[in-house]
């Protein structure tokens, strides 16, 4: 009884422990504390909450107490008839038991220092300014306390929670002398509103409601690391799961593209794949990313050994390609040139050929390739000069890189001025300029 509050129990009307609700029978019980602190002030004086109470003992306490009890009080009575019964109880007894006027005095500092004599308060306004904020199966309630009415010193706010298309109320959340409180227990996807309302001794206020949210899960994407690839690679798929088990959609930034979950490498350099899931009524979006480089591509050149040539060849034109498909730069070093394609030989020698390819921002630079060639000098292959002018055959001869040696004339059946023997076979291979010799007909 000195101190109701260590069990819970409210010491005054104004306690933010004093229960307003329903249950209980209005608190029937639970604010018995106020009571009980009045009767122990009665019977063993003290201080409280500013008034000073000298002590009647337990003799004459009780004796008020039966007086207000059975002759004052009615079963819907409330502190505030107790009040106004146990001050008129001290008095019908004044000049009985050893109650005097001064014991009245105590009786009503003790009943006033419990604030039994608040009266018939003034219930509490609604709250204002009432706003919900959704969280993961739960939600934060804010609002803006109501002015307080005289001897109230402490609110206790009940919030409910309601369901949208529910006649259910809840769940609940109480918080005493607050304005914000957070309900547990929601179900997430559901849009729900909250009814905050104040209590005090002279009960519950009238409700004020927040705003509609749906609460959401939270949820993760699962997104494996990504090797490094190569410029020109095929295309792969990637993979990414959501904890929630909704579907997962994949962008890309970067030398990269990505259709559905297949990726296509566009270029070397970097590639984001970004997996999103973009959440729904019950669960919040989120995303994850994975990177990964693209090196540049390797390439080769292909270009086919050249054959022997020999000084006095046409030009020709060589064929070289790389693997890249980018295109081919060929040089010329030794006794040829080279424009564009095309080959010319110089001289007799040597001829080598090299082609390379510088690569680009994709692909890598070709190992060069080289092929080298002899050119053979000029061979003097003795032609058929029998029967023709000496003219023709020196002609000829001269064609074959050849020359005309000595010239001797002779008596023959054969036309005048034709030739009728040359030095060296026909088809015979001499050195270049190699003098034949011819026989001519004096006819």
């Amino acid at each position: 009884m000195a101190d109701p509050t260590t069990f819970g129990d409210p010491d005054r009307m104004g306690s933010p422990l004093y229960y307003s609700g329903s249950e209980d029978s209005g608190g029937i019980h639970i604010n018995n504390g106020v009571g009980n602190k009045a009767a122990f002030l009665m019977v063993d004086g003290g201080t409280f909450a500013g008034k000073t109470v000298a002590p009647l003992g337990v003799s004459k306490t009780a004796k008020i107490f039966y007086e207000a009890d059975t002759h004052l009080l009615t079963s819907a009575a409330d502190y505030f008839d107790l009040y106004n019964a146990l001050v008129q109880a001290c008095a019908n007894l004044t000049g009985t038991a050893g109650i005097t006027a001064a014991d009245c005095d105590q009786v009503k500092n003790a009943a006033e220092a419990v604030q039994m004599d608040v009266g018939k308060a003034t219930p509490l306004m609604a709250p204002s300014n009432v706003v919900a904020v959704a969280g993961n199966g739960s939600a934060t309630v804010t609002w803006t306390a109501p002015p307080l009415p005289a001897h109230v010193t402490s609110v206790i706010y009940e919030v409910t929670a309601v369901a949208a298309g529910s006649a259910t109320l809840g769940p609940f959340a109480h918080v005493t002398g607050g304005t914000s409180a957070t309900v547990n227990g929601l179900t997430n996807g559901v849009s729900y509103t909250f009814r905050v309302k104040g209590s005090n001794f002279a009960g519950p206020g009238p409700e004020a409601t927040s705003n509609a949210v749906i609460p959401k899960g939270t949820q993760t994407v699962a997104f494996t690391t990504l090797p490094d690839r190569t410029f020109g690679e095929p295309d792969f798929t990637v993979t990414a799961t959501a904890s929630s088990g909704l579907t997962v959609t994949y962008t890309s930034t970067g030398n990269c593209a990505v259709t559905g979950a297949t990726v296509h490498l566009t270029g070397a350099g970097t590639c984001t794949i970004t997996a999103a899931q973009a959440g729904n009524v019950a669960y919040t979006a989120t995303s994850a990313t994975a990177s990964f480089a693209i090196g540049k591509a390797s390439q080769s050149i292909t270009l086919a050994s050249l054959p022997k040539r020999t000084v006095g060849d046409a030009d020709f034109t060589l064929g070289a390609t790389t693997s890249s498909g980018l295109p081919v730069a060929l040089a010329a070093r030794g006794s040829c040139t080279i424009n564009g394609r095309r080959v010319h030989l110089l001289r007799a020698g040597t001829c080598t050929i090299t082609a390379s390819q510088a690569g680009n921002v994709n692909v890598e630079a070709a190992p060069s390739v080289s092929r080298t060639f002899t050119i053979a000098p000029v061979r003097c292959r003795v032609p058929a000069v029998r029967g023709k002018t000496l003219a023709v055959a020196s002609a000829a001869l001269k064609k074959a890189h050849c020359r005309t040696g000595t010239v001797r004339y002779a008596a023959s059946n054969v036309k005048k001025g034709k030739v009728v023997s040359q030095g060296k076979p026909a088809g015979k291979v001499l050195a270049a300029n190699t003098k034949i010799a011819l026989v001519v007909s004096r006819g």
